[in-house]
């Protein structure tokens, strides 16, 4: 079910109307290790229309553009997955997990930053369980969206580059 909202992701993730709005901002570029001139550009995907509309705003807010999508399937084309500098994966995902994602693109998890979030606490032993986990670490949804935005910002900072 589709939940009507005061503002709208369009395609793309990209919340519409607003995504210059903190381009010469005091937040623009903050990230140790970012240029100045480019902001960190990080996936979000997460199938409850909600998070990911306050996670869109809390991450522009903090100087990061981000690109919402509801699933996998959704994110397009596949090519552009490496422009992204970090990402943040929900663990339910329908019929899919973030770990079997993970799985799918092991590529992508090798040179970019990605973390695990849910409200389902237990993910923590399944990631320990997993042969290889290519995510840095698991948040809580709980804690609010935004301690998911500094640590992604804390992964960010140590990430190669």
């Amino acid at each position: 079910m589709r939940h009507a909202m005061k503002w709208n992701v369009g395609k793309g993730g990209r919340m519409e109307n607003d995504y210059d709005s903190l381009g010469s901002g005091a937040n623009a570029g903050v990230l140790d290790g970012t240029p100045k001139n480019r902001r960190p550009r990080i996936l979000l995907v997460d199938d409850d229309p909600v998070f990911r509309a306050v996670m869109v705003r809390l991450a522009k807010a903090e100087g990061i553009d981000i690109e919402a999508y509801e699933s996998m399937l959704e994110v397009e084309p596949f090519s552009r997955m490496q422009s992204y500098n970090g990402a943040i994966f929900d663990y339910h995902l329908g019929q899919l997990d973030g770990l079997d994602i993970a799985n799918c693109l092991k590529p992508f998890f090798k040179s970019v930053p990605a973390m695990l979030v849910s409200c389902d606490e237990t993910v923590v032993d399944v990631m320990k369980a997993a042969k290889s986990c290519p995510f840095k670490e698991f948040v809580s949804k709980r804690l609010g969206g935004m301690k998911i935005i500094e640590r992604m910002k804390e992964l960010l900072k140590h990430a190669e580059p």
